[in-house]
């Protein structure tokens, strides 16, 4: 989405981020983890501090 608005720079942060905490073992039940979504959303939102 953040690429169709043309935030380039803003969705490889995203994704960086998101790629990053799943590398790191923090995921949802639906991806094999056991973070809750909002606990999730915190680390990806860390991440990109």
């Amino acid at each position: 989405m953040l690429d169709h608005l043309g935030e380039d720079a803003a969705s490889k942060s995203l994704t960086s981020a998101f790629e990053s905490a799943l590398a790191d073992g923090i995921a949802t039940p639906d991806l094999k983890g056991s973070a809750t979504t909002a606990e999730f959303a915190s680390e990806v939102l860390s991440r990109l501090k």
